[in-house]
């Protein structure tokens, strides 16, 4: 080897000695139209938005950005998949604004957002067809048309009240229906039919375990009190079965329900 190649080989090799490890990973920026939204990156929490990986190892990387609001199941949750390269620096932006669910005191109202039909009370809107600080119009026959403010909504949920044409109002009473939050709220409703749908289907779970019990024991020693505790524990698991499939019936219908 000629001294010029002995010499071009050494500086590579300081060069490569010295290169600046940053350039062996790559960068991530997250950023969401939220603040303070769950990073979870690969599978573990990392942070909130806006968040930033400066050392990621290049390659695949699972993106997972949960809503501030993780108990509200309105929420939007966001998954994607990014790869990063060597030296790489990249900003992810994404949109994690709640969908909106509306109701109406009558319903079947027509909802119009953006000067356009999109459907009736009770309606889902996903975020997509609300615009930044644009409002809702209400419109039903033989009501006043209602103009809706969507930030009025509470955790996702706008409830508004219609009023006979002619009427706006009266009493200076708000058109915007607010849960009370006692036992006639819509939530505490959700909570006691669930419940009772739970403990109800545990007990006739329960109960039918009893009656098989006292027929293994009629099996095996022909005793006839058996037959009658029997009958007594599949009466309860039938009564506690009929009470789990009314309290999901009425979860059902204050969940989907006006």
């Amino acid at each position: 080897m000629t001294a010029r190649g002995i010499i071009t080989a050494l500086l590579a090799a300081a060069c490569a000695g010295h290169a600046h490890p940053e350039d062996s990973t790559g960068r991530l920026e997250i950023r969401a139209d939220v603040d303070s939204a769950f990073v979870i990156l690969d599978d573990s929490l990392a942070g909130r938005t806006p968040y930033i990986a400066d050392s990621l190892t290049p390659g695949l990387h699972r993106v997972r950005l949960l809503h501030p609001d993780i108990t509200g199941w309105l929420a939007a949750v966001v998954s994607d998949t990014v790869r990063i390269a060597a030296g790489e620096s990249r900003t992810l932006l994404y949109s994690l604004r709640p969908q909106l669910q509306v109701f109406s005191s009558p319903g079947e109202a027509g909802v119009y957002a953006n000067d356009t039909l999109a459907g009736l009370t009770p309606l889902l809107l996903s975020p997509g067809r609300l615009q930044e600080d644009s409002l809702l119009t209400l419109k039903k026959a033989g009501f006043a048309d209602l103009r809706a403010d969507p930030r009025d909504a509470v955790e996702g949920i706008l409830r508004v009240r219609l009023f006979p044409s002619g009427e706006t109002s009266p009493g200076g009473i708000s058109p915007i229906l607010a849960e009370t939050g006692g036992i006639d709220s819509r939530a505490t409703r959700l909570y006691l039919s669930a419940g009772a749908t739970i403990v109800s289907g545990i007990f006739a779970a329960h109960f039918k375990t009893l009656a098989d019990d006292r027929q293994l024991q009629y099996v095996k020693t022909g005793d006839v009190s058996m037959l009658v505790q029997r009958h007594r524990f599949d009466i309860s698991a039938a009564i506690a079965l009929l009470t789990a499939e009314a309290a999901f019936a009425l979860f059902c219908y204050v969940l989907l329900g006006d």
